[in-house]
């Protein structure tokens, strides 16, 4: 047991990215590692004497404040005096754990963790018997950088989360769950104190009805959009003429419509009026929402991987941790909504046969074949098996590839025949599957490393207009998440409508939880 303690210890968050989880459970993703401190520290002297340091302030270590020491002297007083991350010969397992979701959280942006981190890992290096003041180092971090159940806009500060943790048969879940190591996260949090001190201040101003406003418009509402866009920061200086629609005024509305899903025109119409008039209240409600979403699915992805956004109907893909590329997608539409997946893309298949869904061959293929018996033909299909399928070629929907992974919808990615639709700005055009813009490119890049497949055999394949399936030698995750609020990797505030009305049949549970409701 003691060997396999020395060695958690110092493989740190190598070893709990890969710790066993339970069903449905993620293994964490941390960087942190304990280092050569730790190592030395997992041969250090049995644990001090915690009730002596807490009854002596002066002791305890500096950047713990006079009010989180008063809780932990009573927490610890109230379980008499056990420690709950240390042990004989350094940190236990959950001490471990902790150690490493605290870096982790650290490191994706969670204010406040750094200090109290550094501080132990200085304690560590001074040698010495230095577990006490590490227990309440790490309780002393957990409370104050651990989000609030209920509001995960707050730290916890309170030490309800170690009585939590105490109390866990599955330790890595609920620090997982109460230290979320996903920046998105955390960008996320952050702006949401911004907007609730929007709405401390009064919110924003309403923008009265009228006719359109575009450059060269003078009208006294003028005055009242530059106002408007202050507020939200998509407006800087207010210019030299409030009442007359300049050029930078232009800019800032067409800042205004990219991040809210708007067409980008920058003038002031109908649905630009719309959204510039909804309330501080329901953006906030938007984001909160939406932070909740990130903590319960605890998207710890790791360094690759293919994320869709369908409210926002676009993907990112994540090679090494760092971004390859975003691009543009077309979804489903309202009454054919993108499912939520979370899957492995394992196949690919060029110039692709559509086998018809029965729900689409019966809504739209079948009046059209009865109003014209040459339907099939002139859009090369035909009934095979007792379903309609059409030929790979130009009036193929699929394109020139199909990306595959395993889910219950029978949905997947592809490339389209009709690239013109990624120019809309309302791209909720498709049955469900996703159509990705620059498919090829995205095809290129996940067989980069086949040596089956050189950039020739695949331009030979795409050519030759056959349908060919390919096995990936490194599958690649894919998430299909439905984000409505969240904070873009340039640091600015993003909005899209909830299109399939997702947002409204989510409510929130007495325990922080979300909760779909039938």
């Amino acid at each position: 047991m003691l060997a396999l303690v020395r060695f958690l210890i110092v493989a740190g968050a190598s070893l709990i990215a890969t710790w066993p989880a339970g069903a449905g459970e993620p293994a964490l993703q941390a960087k942190a590692k304990c280092g050569e401190h730790c190592l030395a520290f997992a041969q250090a002297v049995p644990l001090a004497n915690l009730r002596e340091l807490l009854a002596s302030p002066e002791l305890a270590p500096p950047e713990i404040d006079s009010g989180t020491a008063a809780s932990l002297k009573t927490f610890y007083t109230a379980q008499d005096y056990q420690p709950l991350w240390m042990g004989p010969e350094g940190f236990n397992l959950a001490g471990t754990a902790l150690w490493n979701q605290l870096h982790a959280a650290a490191a994706a942006g969670a204010p406040g963790a750094a200090p109290l981190l550094q501080a132990a890992q200085d304690l560590i290096g001074e040698g010495g018997d230095p577990a006490a003041g590490l227990e309440l180092l790490l309780s002393a971090a957990l409370m104050n950088v651990a989000v609030d159940a209920l509001d995960p806009a707050q730290s916890s500060g309170q030490t309800e989360v170690l009585r939590q943790a105490a109390e866990s048969p599955r330790i890595l879940l609920t620090l997982q769950e109460r230290l979320p190591a996903d920046p998105a996260f955390w960008r996320l949090r952050t702006a949401i104190w911004q907007y609730r001190a929007i709405e401390s201040a009064g919110g924003w101003p309403a923008l009265p009805p009228g006719s359109k406003l575009d450059v060269g418009s003078s009208d006294a509402r003028v005055a009242t959009l530059r106002q408007r866009l202050r507020v939200t920061g998509d407006l800087g200086d207010p210019g030299p003429a409030p009442d007359e629609f300049d050029i930078a005024l232009h800019a800032a509305v067409s800042r205004f419509q990219a991040r809210h899903g708007l067409e980008v025109d920058g003038i002031v119409g109908g649905n630009t009026l719309a959204a510039l008039n909804l309330p501080v209240s329901e953006r906030l409600a938007a984001m909160n929402l939406n932070l909740r979403r990130l903590l319960q699915e605890r998207r710890q992805w790791g360094p690759r991987y293919l994320a869709v956004n369908a409210a926002a109907s676009s993907y990112r893909l994540v090679d090494d941790v760092q971004k390859v590329f975003e691009r543009v997608a077309i979804v489903g539409q309202r009454d054919w909504a993108t499912p939520e997946i979370d899957s492995v893309i394992d196949r690919l298949e060029f110039n692709p046969y559509w086998t018809v869904p029965p729900r689409i061959a019966k809504l739209e293929l079948l009046p059209k074949i009865q109003r014209d018996p040459d339907y099939l033909r002139a859009n090369d299909m035909e009934w095979v098996d007792g379903k309609i399928r059409q030929n790979p070629g130009a009036k193929n929907p699929l394109g020139k590839v199909k990306f595959l992974f395993p889910n219950p919808y029978s949905v997947y990615l592809h490339d389209t025949n009709n690239a013109g639709n990624f120019e809309r700005w309302n791209r909720y055009l498709s049955h469900g599957c996703i159509r990705v813009s620059g498919a090829l490119d995205l095809a290129a890049y996940l067989l980069r490393d086949d040596p089956q497949w050189p950039p020739a055999r695949l331009a030979e394949v795409l050519q030759s207009g056959k349908a060919t399936r390919v096995r990936l030698t490194a599958p690649i995750p894919v998430h299909i998440v439905y984000d409505t609020a969240w904070v873009d990797d340039d640091g600015v505030v993003q909005f899209r409508p909830d299109i399939y009305g997702r947002d409204e049949t989510v409510t929130v549970t007495t325990d922080g939880q979300l909760l779909t409701k039938k």
